[in-house]
């Protein structure tokens, strides 16, 4: 026999919604899985799975970080222009992973999705600068002032 559940995934998330603004952040990841279990297609849901896998004050496990990435994949997947989920992703990749070949090839990816993106030009630049290759890394620096590129603001450098 198949039993039809009668909750939605909008009232697990909405719960989950609770949940973390009441402090109890396993509960809404639970929530929030449950939601993605019954619509994997709940790309909120699936951004909320991957910040509680990322703690605010501390380094997340090697499970979490890669939960998490697993996650911003989703959102990717669903919504191709979540810039938040392709900074994350990157960030995982390269922060905490220690993947920094997969962390450049993420980044290129997200340039595919919208070659105006300067963030990803100045996370690419970073990455270079952190291997050491400080030509590549100016060479792709100057794609910031390319014509038709997305000039960032401070706010949206100190909100990421």
């Amino acid at each position: 026999m198949i039993k039809i559940s009668t909750e939605s995934s909008d009232e697990y998330y909405l719960d989950a919604i609770d949940a973390e603004n009441n402090g109890n952040l396993e509960k809404a990841l639970e929530l929030a899985e449950k939601a993605v279990k019954i619509d994997p297609e709940h790309s909120d849901a699936w951004w909320m799975i991957s910040t509680l896998l990322i703690p605010k004050k501390e380094r997340p496990t090697l499970i979490n970080a890669s939960r998490s990435l697993n996650a911003c994949k989703r959102v990717i997947k669903l919504q191709p222009n979540h810039i938040d989920a392709w900074i994350r992703g990157g960030r995982i990749l390269s922060d905490e992973l220690g993947m920094y070949d997969p962390a450049l090839e993420w980044r290129h990816e997200r340039r595919k999705v919208d070659s105006t993106d300067s963030q990803a030009v100045i996370e690419t630049v970073a990455l270079l600068a952190d291997l050491g290759l400080y030509h590549q890394s100016l060479d792709e620096l100057q794609r910031v002032w390319d014509p038709g590129m997305k000039q960032l603001n401070f706010e949206q450098q100190k909100h990421k």
